[in-house]
């Protein structure tokens, strides 16, 4: 017990600690001269250190256990105050004239911390290639943004004439300020759908409906499509169930297939530049998002390496979208996947499942 790396904590039949290895005493900074003969509750932060006696006899009397013999996490209670996770694992010991326990506990602490920076580089790598995503989107974007602009120096030159020249028409001058108004907004929200794509941020999951997702996409991809004389053809079926996920995320994943799409059509001479995108009710309660071009498709070997990170066909291609577009599937509970089309090119496909709502709209 001196040597084991985990804690080993045995108590008796009243929650009374009995035995408290040398590695219980480093997790729970308590000595072992100054806990045995404690409860054990004292290891535990509240509610379970009021409920922990109650646990114990509600065992005695039905036999029925809750956490015995079933590996679970909870929290422990180190003697500075600090919460913390560990893994915790119960048996009862056998052969014994009364009831005694052992408990092994695993201080999951440094297991958390690694998730949580492993999270937190995904969500950097995320933001970083939505950022390299737009950057490689500027011409499109430049012009979209510059034709309002224009507009709004046209209409107020119109005005400033009018003004001057004394010729004032009410009706022509506030219609015209009407249109300066439109194309300052029409400005105002590719600059709005720009920032939400770009911004950092933490994920925020809600209820989605997975049409508007697409759609959304499609205006903020709309400029690249027009500036590299493409065309995204949409067959969206309605009514499909809502999904519980994160917007700017499944948007990031639609807008690489869309992109890739785009780059595997640029190299043929076929000169039918059209992206298809779809939405339909997948299986097992499940919607499908399907992006498919008319490309050169994939060749066989690189089929088992598409999804790996830093992998590429491209010339110029980083190899982390299609990374990044797993991992933020895998995280919404769906799967990401591609498949060969008979008359050429390749569609992918990612599924979600749908959100289980009751009568109130709650998930």
């Amino acid at each position: 017990m001196s040597a084991a790396v985990d804690a080993i904590i045995v108590i008796d039949q009243d929650g009374r600690i009995e035995i408290f290895n040398k590695a219980a005493e480093e997790i729970f900074g308590h000595a072992a001269s100054e806990i045995l003969g404690e409860n054990v509750s004292r290891l535990m932060p509240e509610p379970d250190r009021s409920a922990h006696d109650q646990y114990l006899n509600n065992y005695h009397t039905s036999k029925n256990p809750r956490i015995i013999g079933i590996g679970r996490e909870v929290m422990g209670l180190h003697k500075n105050g600090k919460k913390f996770p560990v893994h915790l694992s119960v048996g009862e010991v056998a052969g014994t004239d009364t009831s005694r326990f052992i408990g092994i506990i695993r201080d999951m602490s440094g297991h958390h911390r690694l998730e949580s920076e492993i999270r937190e580089m995904q969500a950097e790598l995320a933001h970083a290639t939505r950022l390299s995503e737009l950057g490689e989107m500027t011409a499109g974007i430049a012009h979209e943004i510059n034709q309002p602009l224009a507009a709004i120096s046209t209409y107020a030159n119109a005005c400033h004439r009018m003004v001057t020249n004394e010729q004032i028409d009410t009706a022509e001058l506030l219609n015209t300020l009407h249109l300066i108004t439109d194309q300052a907004q029409r400005a105002g929200e590719v600059v709005r759908r720009l920032r939400a794509f770009t911004k950092k941020r933490v994920g925020q999951r809600q209820l989605l409906e997975i049409n508007t997702i697409v759609d959304s996409t499609m205006r903020l991809v709309e400029p690249d499509i027009r500036a590299r004389n493409f065309q995204l053809c949409k067959h969206l079926t309605p009514k499909l169930p809502r999904i519980f996920g994160d917007n700017i995320q499944i948007q990031q994943v639609i807008l690489n297939l869309i992109r890739n799409a785009m780059d595997a059509m640029e190299s043929t001479s076929s000169g039918e530049n059209i992206v298809t995108i779809e939405t339909n009710p997948g299986d097992d309660n499940c919607v499908r998002v399907s992006v498919s071009d008319q490309g050169i498709g994939l060749p066989e070997e690189n089929a088992d390496k598409i999804f790996d990170s830093f992998f590429t066909t491209k010339n110029t291609g980083t190899g982390i979208g299609l990374s990044i577009s797993r991992s933020i599937i895998t995280a919404h509970g769906g799967i990401i996947d591609y498949s060969p089309n008979r008359e050429g090119g390749v569609t992918f496909y990612f599924t979600l499942p749908a959100a289980i709502e009751n009568e109130n709209g709650d998930i």
